[in-house]
């Protein structure tokens, strides 16, 4: 042992530590193998055990070597690399210390070992008369590993187990020549490796290929697969500011500057000026006191069990449970995208039934979706019952300015003020900010027209709720007026519609075999190609938009009030239990290991989930709006929801920013707990940012928009200041021909002009 050591020294090798990490992996999970079974790789002595491990111990010591075919210049640079490692230079050895290194629980899905990503690229030997410098290059691979015997041997088998556990039951699959990047998936290892910077993806690929190949095949009972992806590996990098990045500071900063002004003018001048000329007004709208006031005011929210014949008190609830409802689903999604050293606990935590109330996604996100429809009609239907028209073109002027200004700062901010800083980044990060650089990227997403091309390609994919909600809304000025002037055969057509709508993704489903939840092991290729053909699709999105401009209308035609008895409630209610329940549990199975799909049960289901779910939320927000729903619409009324509601646009926006900030952050493998899941430091960040987005850039321009329409601002003093202001401004009175049209067609008025500016 000691000769073998020795000579290793004297080849320029290193006795202790780890070369490239794949191989380790390798040698280790062949070690298992070999431990699994008596006779698995040859004797079954304890002597020839021992002689194995010894091999193994030894293979594991040796740093990184080029592969023969690698290039001459990565060949010479190793060789200096070995060198200077056996003299102990400390840049040799950064680059040895800095490579990842393997640790116990492989088996338990501990199989992310990403190194030092800082110490590598901090590596530097400066150059001289006799050799050029050499810079650390940090490269993290991925590491397919596929079982090489299938046979019914108990051999395989027990292969078979250590692979089972140690890719966590392949929750969520995927293959070597389809590896997404903006999916967590459970099949590739990650190993982080650090080589000179002369070396190419290829040279590193085809050397820990070459390391790997006495271990690779059927003796070992198990085959290896190397793959780096575009960008992963980095050089330390000097960062400059770009024209884009240069464009969205000084946006930003141009905002923030008009909101200190904005202020400063409030705090001097609220008591002093009598009239509002334009130029005073734009800059109030940019007033943080102001909006800070508008935001937090609960003096006006509904206290009483029935709520005003204006007013749906309970969507506020309603859309505060299911905003952190999404949150919690993307907190755990993407939360898979952490090395989590027990991933195998994780994995097997996220089994059984009660994982539909997530895994059924679909509800979650058409509550919102119901929600837009019936908001859109409830308040162009009263204007229509007031005998004054839909000026359609300015609706949709009105809803692109509202929401533009948010979605434009997070996609700047994505595209051009991220830069990738570690290994976390190299495997989620990077796909993100690349499809959200260019100029025509930003303006096919500034368009809302960036979900076509398929949730791998959109820049920021959590924008498709927004996206496909916009090009919903451009059909619902039709489907309202086809349900007011034919109130009798109007929601004939609609159901017809919903039918047809219904029976199409049925075909889809049964045709492309999808399905519609997120399956124990489905693979990232069938998310990704249900999310091209139904998920981001806006007529696949049409059913539930759909029903919320029917019970708009439903509810402005009722006025409030219903004739049915108790009998009837109950039924109602009896009905909408159980709709809700197939809408979350019909597909139950789908969350066992071992599921198989039914095409045809998977289809139904994607059928009638959309027609069931939004049956149950409208049933509620019907009797809570009727004044039969007791406590519930009490506790859906309270007045603090109404707060969030009007932060729940930004905290959509802004939380995936957040969740997958701090995703990026991480450089080495946690362990799980269940409190990790709920992180309150992420949260507060989310709630933090998405006040001052509102406060910025969404409250802002809901004022603007009103400015540039001839409507009047509201202003609303705290405590005392209330009625001097009252008597001070001097809000124009007569009102022009296009405010009277204006009004008509988006329905605004002095009550509800705020709220209808909020919701549609």
């Amino acid at each position: 042992m000691h000769r073998i050591m020795k000579e290793n020294r004297r080849s320029g090798g290193w006795p202790f530590g780890s070369w490239e990490a794949a191989a380790v992996f390798g040698f280790k999970l062949v070690a298992l193998s070999c431990l699994a079974q008596t006779g698995l790789c040859g004797s079954s002595s304890t002597k020839d055990i021992s002689s194995r491990l010894t091999q193994f111990h030894l293979l594991t010591t040796r740093p990184f070597e080029a592969a023969p075919d690698a290039s001459e210049a990565c060949r010479r640079d190793t060789e200096v690399f070995h060198k200077g490692l056996a003299d102990l230079e400390m840049w040799a050895v950064q680059m040895y210390d800095s490579a990842g290194k393997p640790s116990s629980g492989l088996i338990r899905g501990n199989t992310h070992q990403f190194g030092d990503y800082e110490e590598c690229i901090e590596a530097h030997r400066p150059g001289d008369a006799h050799q050029g410098s050499i810079s650390g290059q940090y490269c993290l691979i991925n590491v397919f590993v596929e079982q090489a015997d299938k046979s019914t041997s108990e051999r395989s088998r027990r292969i078979e187990d250590i692979l089972d556990n140690a890719l966590s039951h392949s929750a969520v699959r995927s293959t070597f020549d389809n590896t997404p990047s903006f999916f967590p998936t459970f099949t590739p290892m990650s190993w982080g490796l650090c080589v000179p910077s002369t070396c190419s993806d290829a040279d590193v690929v085809a050397s820990v290929n070459q390391r790997l190949s006495p271990i690779n095949g059927s003796s070992s009972g198990l085959n290896f697969r190397i793959k780096i992806e575009k960008g992963a590996c980095e050089v330390k990098k000097q960062y400059s500011l770009t024209p884009g990045s240069v464009y969205a500071i000084s946006l930003i900063a141009t905002v923030v500057l008009f909101a200190i002004a904005g202020t400063i003018f409030d705090i001097k001048t609220t008591k002093k000026v009598t009239t509002r000329s334009v130029g005073s007004r734009v800059l109030l709208a940019y007033s943080i006191r102001r909006n800070l006031r508008e935001l937090f005011r609960t003096d006006k929210a509904n206290e009483e069990p029935t709520a005003p014949a204006d007013d749906i008190g309970c969507l506020h609830g309603i859309r505060a449970i299911f905003s952190l409802s999404i949150y919690i689903i993307h907190r755990m999604v993407f939360g898979l995208f952490i090395p989590y050293t027990n991933r195998t606990y994780v994995a097997e935590l996220f089994e059984g039934e009660w994982t539909m109330i997530f895994r059924a996604f679909w509800n979650n996100v058409d509550t919102f979706v119901i929600l837009s429809g019936l908001l859109t009609s409830f308040f162009a239907i009263k204007k229509l019952q007031e005998g004054k028209g839909m000026n359609i073109p300015r609706m949709y002027l009105q809803r692109y300015f509202k929401f533009t200004p948010i979605f434009l700062v997070i996609v700047l901010f994505v595209g051009q003020l991220t830069e990738h800083t570690g290994p976390q980044d190299m495997r989620v990060i990077n796909h993100f900010v690349t499809n959200c650089r260019g100029p025509w990227v930003v303006a096919k997403t500034l368009l809302y027209a960036n979900n076509f091309n398929g949730m791998e390609n959109m820049c920021y994919p959590p924008s498709h709720q927004l996206v496909t909600d916009m090009q919903m809304y451009l059909s619902a000025p039709f489907f309202i007026l086809l349900l007011w002037k034919w109130p009798k055969r109007g929601p004939i057509i609609v159901l017809a519609i919903v039918a047809a709508l219904a029976s199409y993704k049925y075909a889809i489903i049964y045709t492309s075999s999808l399905n519609s939840v997120i399956f124990h092991g489905v693979s990232v290729s069938e998310m990704t190609l249900a999310a091209r053909l139904v998920y981001l699709n806006p007529v696949h999105r049409l059913t539930p938009y759909l029903f919320g401009i029917g019970l708009g209308y439903l509810l402005r035609r009722t006025k409030g009030e219903t004739t049915l008895g108790k009998g009837q409630l109950f039924a109602g209610w009896c009905l909408a239990c159980y709709t809700g329940y197939y809408s979350f549990f019909g597909a139950k199975g789908a969350a066992s290991r071992g599921y198989v799909a039914d095409i045809g049960a998977a289809s139904l289901f994607g059928a009638l989930q959309p027609i069931l779910w939004s049956f149950t939320l409208g049933w509620v927000i019907y009797v809570c709006h009727v004044g039969k729903a007791g406590m519930l619409n009490r506790f859906l009324s309270w007045k603090g929801f109404e707060v969030f509601s009007r932060l729940s646009y930004s905290v959509y926006m802004v939380q995936i920013v957040v969740i997958f900030f701090n995703i990026g952050t991480v450089m080495t493998p946690k362990y799980f707990s269940i409190s990790t899941v709920i992180d309150l430091n992420e949260i507060a960040a989310v709630l933090s940012l998405s006040v001052v987005l509102t406060v910025l850039f969404l409250m802002p321009f809901i004022e603007l928009w009103k400015i540039m329409n001839g409507l009047e601002m509201k202003v609303r003093p705290p405590g005392p200041e209330n009625e001097t202001m009252k008597k001070s401004l001097d809000f124009t009175k007569d009102r022009s021909i296009a405010t009277q049209d204006l009004r008509a067609s988006c329905g605004f008025t002095e009550k509800n002009a705020d709220e209808f500016s909020r919701n549609t």
